[in-house]
C-alpha cells in the first residue's frame, strides 16, 4: 500500500536544485544561480503582492529572484536590500534568471500528470 504521507516526505527530503547561468554583458562573468521549484507557498508569498502573477510584471520578477535565488552552497543569494541592484540589470536579464524559476513548477505538475 502507498503512503501519502511518506511520498510527500520523500518529495520534501529530495528537491532537486537547479540552476541557471546569465551573461549581463559580453565580456563579463556569468551570473550563476542556483534554485529549486517553485513552492505553492511561495506562489502564494508572491501573489500577495502581485496578484496577476504568474505574469511578466517586472517587480513580481525581481520579487520571484529575491525569493528563489540561491547561492552554490545553498544560502539565499538576494535579500529585499538588494531590490534596488536587481533593478539596474538589463530587463532581458531578469527575464531569463526568473523565467527557469518560474517554469520549475510547471515541469515538476506536468511530470506528475
Amino acid at each position: 500500500m502507498h503512503d501519502p504521507l511518506e511520498a510527500l516526505e520523500d518529495y520534501l527530503s529530495n528537491v532537486e536544485t537547479k540552476s541557471v547561468e546569465v551573461k549581463l554583458r559580453a565580456g563579463a562573468k556569468p551570473l550563476r544561480l542556483f534554485y529549486t521549484p517553485m513552492t505553492s507557498g511561495e506562489m502564494s508569498q508572491i501573489q500577495k503582492k502581485h496578484p496577476d502573477f504568474p505574469s511578466t510584471s517586472i517587480e513580481a520578477l525581481i520579487d520571484l529572484i529575491i525569493i528563489k535565488a540561491m547561492n552554490e552552497d545553498g544560502g539565499k543569494a538576494y535579500t529585499i536590500e538588494h531590490k534596488p541592484k536587481l533593478r539596474r540589470i538589463p530587463h532581458q536579464a531578469v527575464y531569463e534568471i526568473a523565467g527557469p524559476m518560474m517554469a520549475s513548477a510547471t515541469e515538476e505538475q506536468l511530470e506528475g500528470n
